[in-house]
């Protein structure tokens, strides 16, 4: 394990908790397809496709959403602009009322869209449902970290409200964090019976864990400038999981 890899894990901050879906979550069914009529975009691959003006509205929603996640994460909510926003996303202010009422209303709205993102792009795929246990927890905890590598503001939002004790911040732990917790929480004793992680408190593990798999990305910049390391890196990712593996999960026989 490298030092700053040891350096980032040991020194990551105890912010927000992520979600650490241990316990195999039953895959959300896919949308029906929508018929293709009225709006046409053009493909990188010279394709034309065409969009339902639906398709198009919700296009535009994610678009502003996103937008909105990376300026709330990097200025607090009181420091993010609708205007700025919009502008971002390439459409009129107006458009943001019209969708969302209110800051606080796309600030929930945006949030609301972060955790089901993150749901979607850590569920299982269908050959893992047959795979032991701790093949499974490994796999997971890996599409974890990848996640908090490929959307760092997940983290960066959640810690801006952490810093503060708003009505934003416990609508957030009510609607999504205890929930999750709770589910978890329902599991965690017989992981650990299973010898598959260190026997210390729920609380103890989560936060630790989602605290180290977090502090690298939202630290790119420091790292970067500091050791000449590029966290987005695919390579940098998987080896900094390996580490997270060797410290948080205990070696355990085959089949399970």
């Amino acid at each position: 394990m490298s030092l700053p890899a040891i350096s980032y894990i040991l020194h990551a901050s105890f912010t927000h908790t992520l979600i650490l879906k241990i316990a195999l979550a039953a895959s959300r069914p896919t949308q029906p397809a929508v018929s293709v009529s009225d709006v046409a975009i053009q493909r990188g691959n010279n394709l034309t496709v065409r969009l339902t003006r639906q398709e198009q509205k919700a296009a535009t929603r994610a678009r502003i959403l996103q937008c909105a996640l990376i300026m709330f994460a990097e200025r607090g909510f009181e420091g993010a602009g609708i205007r700025e926003m919009a502008s971002e996303a390439g459409v009129n202010h107006a458009l943001i009322g019209y969708y969302f009422g209110d800051k606080d209303g796309l600030w929930k709205a945006a949030v609301e869209f972060l955790f089901e993102r993150q749901n979607q792009e850590l569920q299982p795929s269908p050959d893992e449902l047959e795979l032991p246990l701790y093949e499974r927890t490994k796999r997971w905890l890996r599409r974890y970290v990848r996640y908090c590598a490929k959307h760092p503001e997940h983290a960066r939002i959640m810690v801006q409200e952490s810093i503060r004790d708003s009505e934003r911040l416990r609508w957030a732990i009510e609607r999504f964090i205890k929930p999750e917790h709770d589910l978890l929480r329902e599991n965690f004793d017989g992981i650990v019976a299973a010898g598959m992680f260190p026997n210390i408190p729920f609380l103890d593990y989560i936060y630790m864990f989602t605290a180290a798999a977090q502090s690298p990305f939202m630290l790119a910049r420091e790292i970067r400038l500091a050791h000449s390391i590029d966290v987005a890196d695919a390579c940098v990712i998987d080896a900094y999981a390996d580490s997270l593996m060797v410290m948080f999960m205990r070696p355990v026989a085959a089949g399970d």
